[in-house]
């Protein structure tokens, strides 16, 4: 198989001989060391027979007296179609571009994706892996990836774990960081849970420390809950004082406001488009313009990013950069308070929900009127949270709600 695809990339030729002496051919062809492959006899004075390209150019030499007369039935091989494509230089052009394409794309890296930790810089990393050599346009041969994954771990030792990944001319970069070591807390140090928000307590849960208030108690910001003073458990005991921890579940009043404008600018956009259109192709940048040219004007800008892709691990080293502007005019429009209703207390209850950190919001109230021209939304929440909160402190500073 791979001997007959050879001979066919060297080229060939299928030949048909006539005539009454057919043996004297064939003894010819043997003396002159011509090698005739798949021969068929057709008739008594016919035969089919395939030789190579420089067999047939020795064929006229042994021919001779035999009295055979030899035709070409099929050309076959290289050499022939470049003799077919020579007098098409736009042709031959492109194939050969195209073969020059084909070489980059399978042995450069065209595309580099990052899975690196957000403690880390990616830029940083990028920049440094540049310094070495790693970029877009680099040989996949020339990439050491031991010893580049040293000289990471090295130059950064926060870098726990670090790996080059090559798919096809897709290049991954995975960059990790170890987690930071967990705040020690100092037990020496006296700590106290106070009030983050006013509210009426529903439970304590106090695990160190002595709990200054119970379900039912009303405390204000800033109150101790749970102080760091221990009263002596034991006749003839001492007090003490320890880093105290527990959570205090309280009901709480939460307000917030919401205002929005009730004159708004609508956009309404119209046929003028501009298209600004940047092609990569490795490094190099050309900017083409389309549409009727970038204008002074109220517009809106998208930008599309297209990456040619073979498959999911190769891609082509073009990129087209396509920047759209839209332009518009902005035309008053005015709603009413109701319409806004809605978003307002959508928005005003969000807020609200983040402030709790995980609170359960029993019930809200809303009040929305119109003034000076906007809506104005007074959102009242009644949830219940956890509100202690630790601080520095012992009961020399004083103590209770």
């Amino acid at each position: 198989m791979i001997e007959r695809l050879l001979r066919r990339t060297a080229g060939e030729v299928r030949v048909r001989v006539t005539g009454a002496s057919l043996p004297r051919f064939l003894n010819a062809c043997t003396q002159g060391g011509v090698r005739l492959r798949r021969m068929e006899r057709v008739s008594w004075d016919r035969m089919d027979a395939t030789l190579s390209l420089g067999d047939f150019r020795k064929l006229r030499s042994c021919m001779g007296r035999t009295g055979c007369r030899v035709h070409i039935l099929e050309r076959r091989g290289v050499p022939f179609v470049l003799a077919h494509l020579l007098p098409r230089t736009a042709l031959l052009a492109g194939l050969a571009a195209f073969c020059v394409m084909a070489y980059l794309v399978g042995t450069r890296v065209w595309e580099i994706r990052t899975d690196i930790s957000p403690s880390l810089s990616e830029s940083a990393v990028m920049g440094r892996l540049a310094s070495l050599g790693v970029d877009i346009g680099t040989p996949l041969r020339s990439i050491d990836t031991p010893s580049i994954r040293r000289q990471m771990m090295v130059w950064d030792p926060d870098i726990t774990f670090f790996a080059l990944n090559l798919r096809g001319n897709s290049l991954t970069v995975t960059a990790h960081a170890g987690a930071a070591a967990p705040e020690v807390a100092d037990e020496a140090r006296p700590m106290r849970i106070v009030a983050s928000h006013g509210g009426v307590v529903q439970q304590v849960r106090a695990l160190r420390g002595e709990a200054l208030v119970r379900a039912g108690d009303a405390v204000e910001t800033g109150d101790v809950l749970i102080d760091s003073l221990v009263p002596p458990t034991r006749e003839n005991g001492l007090p003490h004082t320890v880093r105290a921890e527990g959570t205090v579940e309280a009901y709480t009043v939460r307000r917030a406001r919401s205002v929005r404008p009730l004159r708004k600018a609508k956009k309404s956009y119209y046929r003028k488009t501009c298209r600004l259109m940047s092609i990569n192709i490795g490094k190099m940048t050309k900017k083409l313009y389309f549409g009727t040219g970038i204008a002074g004007g109220t517009c809106d800008k998208m930008i599309e990013a297209k990456t040619w892709r073979l498959s999911e691990s190769v891609c082509l080293p073009v990129t087209v950069f396509v920047q759209t502007y839209r332009y518009y005019d902005a035309e008053p429009e005015t709603v009413t308070a109701a319409q806004e209703r809605t978003e307002m207390v959508r928005r005003a209850l969000g807020a609200v929900i983040r402030e709790t950190d995980g609170g359960r919001v029993l019930s809200l109230r809303s009040a929305l009127e119109e003034k000076d021209g906007a809506a104005v939304l007074d959102l009242t929440v009644h949830a219940v949270e956890q509100i202690g909160s630790p601080a520095e402190g012992d009961a020399s500073e004083g103590s209770g709600p």
